[in-house]
């Protein structure tokens, strides 16, 4: 625990993935030079005796780097919470994750990416914050693009503005406002955006109403070039891809004229039950495509509709403010990349615009064309009503001057603040259940699995008076070790149960789940029954996240005493705990 107003410098470097760096800033903004671990990092700034609420944050994380080219924090693993800010716009947070490889299994632009991390990266990124999230990612020492595997990032209250190095995988993000995010390699790929499965109560408490209004995605692939020696495949060419399989945006259903609020650039998209083809895989016209394709969900907002997506092609500018070179590049450069122009196949569309402005007929498919594509491709339309039949008029219809325009105009907003209702009164802090131990100092154990989780517990310390923070997660539960005493029923499509927490279960199914159900649970552990009713949040063919409803107390109160007892027993895992099959037959 620190308690200082200057900057902090810290090395663990034993030579493997076992040391550790776990710093918590109590009652003081974070000021970061470079923090570095051979493993993990986790950081956290905050008012230990009255947490940060959504209402009042408290304490901030931030680069005050002596050097401008510093990492302010390095590891394999890296958690990093404030009560406040990470970062600030025009002085991000800088970080590297080390140790992370082939999070894709295969390289098929044309087909859409499967992510292969959970077999070779066990070890992950998680970032929380009450307001904004600014953060970027760092090259290797040599230059090459590094890759991310992040677990969670979740703005409560403000913005996610990150940039990454290299292929990226986000299992969950969210934000309360905006979603900015650039990575410079070729891939993308976000398991949930705007939903949070894994994570329904995170350090600061319940988070399922965080929903993005907007939200901006580019995949660059720097370090791309156009080599007409490479013909026909030209392999060097750009070819970035950008995957969102689950999506939840507090944005518009409508098409042009409108603007959208999910825009996404990249030469390859899959989102939304759509592939936007938008690189070097054009037909022989040259223009932009889009077609159904039904490996990734349709994205809605938080009334079930499906939302309007635009994508782009990349332009130079898109290149140039992520601080690369914006030029057309035909040979090796690792700062730039190649470009695709030819037009829209929405160009005819008489609503087709550039960044809302109507774009000249001799203009389209050149160099001030964006060749974006929209789906819906039509606005939405008002239902029609049925006129009423004239009466006859009862008084003078002589036509008077009117003293009103009835014209309609645009709706004002109220922009005034409101500061929520807040109760101030104290609550006394929950008891720790962690069995009493010796207070000698210790080497930390920490399991490599239980990286990638945003809960915390508190506990007192009498040495300088100054609470000792530390990470503890419920989140998920390894019950490998407890599969002979644990029973799972079903009737539903689930095959078997593949881990549990107190907000949802995993479970593994055969194309027979989707986002939406709602399915009965039944587990067993021990002389412990629970009986529940879960709704499916995010679903692959063979997995699909739930969380529980409909929760009555004494159900409540079961899954925490689960809990308890899972936690004296059982190691924690990130998400490969052994199936615990359904013991119903499914036909």
């Amino acid at each position: 625990n620190v308690n200082v107003d200057g900057v902090i410098t810290a090395r663990s470097t034993k030579g493997t993935n076992e040391s550790l760096i776990n710093l918590a800033s109590a009652n003081k903004d974070m000021n970061l030079n470079s923090v570095k671990a051979d493993g993990r990092v986790i950081l956290l700034a905050d008012d230990i005796n009255n947490k940060a609420t959504d209402s009042k944050p408290t304490y901030s994380i931030l680069n005050r780097s002596k050097e401008p080219d510093t990492i302010n924090i390095e590891g394999t693993g890296i958690s990093v919470i404030a009560g406040k800010d990470i970062g600030e716009q025009g002085k991000k947070v800088t970080f590297r994750q080390n140790g992370v490889s082939d999070i894709f299994d295969g390289d098929s632009a044309t087909n859409p990416h499967v992510p292969d991390y959970t077999s070779k990266n066990n070890q992950g990124v998680d970032m929380l914050a009450i307001r904004d999230i600014n953060v970027k990612g760092m090259d290797g020492d040599n230059g090459e693009k590094m890759d991310t595997n992040v677990c969670a990032m979740i703005s409560r209250t403000g913005n996610i503005d990150a940039q990454f190095s290299g292929n990226t995988y986000i299992r969950e993000i969210t934000a309360d406002k905006n979603i900015d995010l650039v990575t410079n390699g070729k891939n993308l790929y976000i398991e949930n955006l705007g939903l949070v499965p894994s994570y329904p109560n995170d350090y600061y408490g319940p988070n399922e109403n965080v929903i993005p209004d907007e939200v901006r995605i580019t995949a660059l692939d720097l370090g791309s070039y156009w080599d007409e020696g490479e013909a026909p495949h030209y392999q060097h060419a750009a070819d970035s891809t950008v995957v969102i399989k689950n999506g939840r945006i507090d944005g518009t259903t409508a098409g042009r004229p409108y603007q959208q609020d999910l825009n996404i650039k990249a030469d390859n998209v899959y989102a939304g039950g759509y592939y936007f083809n938008m690189g070097k895989h054009r037909g022989e016209d040259g223009k932009s495509t889009v077609t159904p394709d039904g490996s990734t969900n349709p994205i809605k907002n938080p009334e079930g509709e499906d939302i309007s997506i635009r994508v782009e092609a990349v332009r130079p500018e898109d290149v140039e403010a992520a601080g690369g070179n914006g030029d057309n590049q035909t040979s090796p450069n690792d700062d730039g990349r190649n470009y695709y122009y030819g037009g829209s196949e929405q160009g005819d569309d008489p609503d087709y615009d550039v960044d809302g402005d109507p774009i000249p007929d001799e203009d389209k498919g050149g160099e001030d064309d964006d060749d974006n594509l929209v789906v819906p491709t039509e606005p939405t339309e008002p239902e029609p009503t049925e006129p009423t039949a004239p009466t006859e008029p009862t008084e003078d219809t002589t036509p008077t001057e009117p003293t009103e325009d009835t014209t309609p105009t645009e709706p004002t907003e109220d922009t005034t603040p409101t500061e929520p209702t807040e109760d101030t009164t104290p609550t006394e802090p929950t008891e720790d259940t962690t069995p009493t131990i010796d207070t000698t100092p210790t080497e930390p154990s920490i399991s490599d699995d239980d990286v990638g989780k945003l809960t915390w517990v508190q506990r007192k310390d009498v040495s300088d008076g100054v609470p000792v923070i530390d990470k503890r997660q419920y989140m998920r539960f390894d019950l490998v070790s407890e599969a002979d005493m644990v029973e799972f029923e079903s009737d539903s499509g689930a095959d078997a149960i593949l881990n549990i927490s107190r907000g949802g279960v995993q479970l593994s199914h055969h194309k027979s789940l989707k986002v939406g159900d709602v399915i009965p649970v039944k587990v067993k552990y021990g002389d412990l029954e629970i009986n529940a009713n879960v709704k499916i949040v995010s679903a692959s063919d063979v997995k699909a996240g739930g969380e529980f409803i409909d929760l009555d107390q004494a159900t409540a109160n079961k899954l925490l005493y689960l809990n308890l007892m899972l936690d004296e027993t059982a190691n924690y895992a990130e998400a490969n705990m052994k199936p615990i099959e359904n013991s119903i037959h499914i036909q």
